[in-house]
């Protein structure tokens, strides 16, 4: 992918300071062929005026291109409190809760290829979550039937503590029964509490269509709720919502679910079995929507003939009437029509005349809307900018702390530091929440991983500028290579690399169901082609690095 000059202006004027460090990463690592970063990150993922749905969309494109783990468990983080409040408000079992929130995010990772540019993850998750819920208590129903009956009358038949005791165990069932952009509305407002810009950025329409969508659909849940008994003013019923969605999620379980997905720890049976009938009712689910469609069209089809059918008849009869009428009865209905229209033009002037008053009214009250609307885009921009600088001030923090925790570290630090940017550590700090060392551990293999991709396309320049000086003779040691680059570079660096001969092979990928090619290094005999390749990982399923006169690629160790 190649940006034009231009562009790159364009670009770096529309996105915030921030978003602009990693979006520029992107670029920078995706010219040529590279095999580390995917060419259509930045295409899949356009600019939008929210930063949070970038990140978003950058962290999916990351973790679908490289199962990056820091990646996934930023995503965790981030949406962990809606999945697994929005469990627990449907299940009300705290340990259900969190299958429920395992087998959610494990679907996340089998389909994050699948999610489109398009898709707004909150809502997605939260549906994903609505269905997983479904499933899991259907099982348990089955399981206790009974005793899950008796429960749920005996929480029914509880008198009224509260607004919300009220409104938690109707409030899914609610939203599950509104269209998907009014729910996707709500999800944004009240779940995950984003502002009126922020939600206009998601669904990538103007900020006066988001208030009205966000208006429309809480109007539809109050009616929801007013036919169930519970009667509430819109504005109360958005602030309960608000105020009591998003519970405490437990201090593990965003550990405990990225380990489950990315590193293949075992998982309970109930999660396993919870994650596929989920994905089957997703699947069923689309289904269902298709046949509607299809019926819906039929029907609707079958309709439009029969009208216009019937309206060819009573045209037919009504052409016959006119012929077998006489003259002076047509010339009866022409007086009896033109008597009618001069009837209707008096009385529209009339009504013209009454309402002038109230039309200069009205012009008046538009005006002053339209003033108070442009104070309040004013102060919407100012909050938004304030909010955008701090973000940026956080991640350019993080990235201090990462730099001093390494260097309390010295056992991790590696030659190809050298190569990395200011951008590299703020994307490599993004999924630092805490002051767990675990955190700091899956940033610090971030860094590595960004540092041995920059000293890896160096590499590679380097040896095509030294095949081009040597009629294409590979260099004897990397000495010959050191002259190379262009920046001068501190030679130990190359003590954690070595020039041997590989060829490349198929590979069956996990699961049987594809080939990749790979390079198998060559130790014992001279077959294949030279190649530089990393001699040791960093840490366990590090990816190890092959450089050619082709380019550069990784592969597990």
């Amino acid at each position: 992918m190649h940006f034009h000059v231009r562009d790159r202006k364009i670009l770096q004027k529309r996105c915030p300071a921030g978003i602009w460090a990693v979006v520029r990463f992107y670029i920078e690592t995706s010219k040529g062929d590279n095999p580390f970063t995917s060419s259509s990150s930045i295409d899949e993922c356009e600019i939008s005026s929210d930063p949070s749905r970038k990140i978003h969309c950058l962290l999916v494109r990351e973790f679908a291109a490289s199962q990056s783990e820091p990646a996934f468990a930023a995503l965790v983080q981030r949406h962990i409190g809606l999945v697994h409040s929005a469990a627990m408000r449907q299940v009300g079992d705290a340990h259900l809760a969190e299958e429920i929130a395992q087998a959610v995010f494990i679907i996340l990772a089998r389909k994050a290829t699948s999610l489109g540019p398009e898709t707004i993850l909150a809502a997605w998750l939260y549906r994903t979550t609505r269905y997983a819920a479904a499933d899991a208590l259907r099982t348990q129903r089955r399981r206790q039937a009974r005793e899950q009956e008796a429960h749920m009358q005996s929480i029914l038949t509880q008198p009224d503590a509260d607004t919300w005791a009220q409104l938690a165990p109707l409030l899914d069932d609610a939203m599950a029964q509104l269209g998907e952009t009014d729910r996707a509305a709500l999800v944004l407002r009240f779940l995950e509490n984003k502002t009126v810009p922020e939600i206009a950025g998601e669904m990538r329409v103007a900020e006066a269509a988001a208030q009205k969508r966000v208006t429309r659909a809480l109007e539809k849940l109050r009616a929801i709720f007013v036919k169930q008994g519970v009667t509430l003013s819109a504005v109360a019923l958005g602030g309960t919502i608000a105020a009591n969605s998003v519970q405490a999620v437990p201090a593990t379980l965003a550990a405990t679910i990225s380990a489950a997905t990315m590193k293949g720890a075992a998982v309970a049976i109930s999660v396993t079995t919870l994650v596929n009938g989920t994905i089957k009712t997703i699947s069923m689910t689309t289904l269902q929507k298709t046949l509607v469609a299809a019926t819906l069209v039929v029907a609707v089809g079958t309709g439009i003939y029969e009208a216009k059918q019937a309206a060819a008849m009573r045209a037919e009869v009504k052409t016959l009437q006119a012929q077998r009428a006489g003259p002076n009865q047509q010339l009866q209905n022409e007086r009896d029509k033109a008597t009618r229209q001069l009837a209707a033009l008096r009385n529209e002037n009339e009504s013209l005349k009454r309402n002038q008053s109230e039309l200069l009214r009205l012009r008046g009250e538009v005006a002053r809307l339209r003033n108070e609307s442009l104070k309040l885009s004013v102060l919407q921009t100012a909050a938004t900018n304030d909010s955008m600088k701090t973000e940026m001030e956080l991640w350019i923090a993080r990235a201090n702390k990462l730099k001093q925790r390494l260097k309390e570290w010295p056992e991790k630090q590696i030659p190809e530091f050298q190569f990395i940017t200011p951008h590299d550590w703020i994307f490599s700090s993004l999924g630092i929440n805490s002051e767990l060392d675990s955190d700091y551990t899956n940033a610090v293999k971030s860094a590595q991983g960004l540092a041995k991709r920059r000293f890896a396309d160096a590499l590679h320049k380097s040896l095509q500028k030294f095949l081009a000086d040597n009629n294409g003779k590979f260099p004897d040691n990397f000495s010959q290579l050191q002259s190379s680059f262009d920046l001068k570079i501190d030679s130990s660096i190359f003590q954690r690399y070595e020039i041997t001969h590989a060829k490349l092979v198929n590979k069956l990928n996990p699961g049987g169901d594809s080939v990749s090619r790979v390079y198998e290094v060559n130790m014992a005999d001279n077959t294949g082609e030279w190649v530089v390749v990393e001699k040791t990982p960093l840490y366990e399923n590090d990816y190890q690095i092959i450089v050619s006169q082709k380019g550069v690629q990784h592969q597990p160790f």
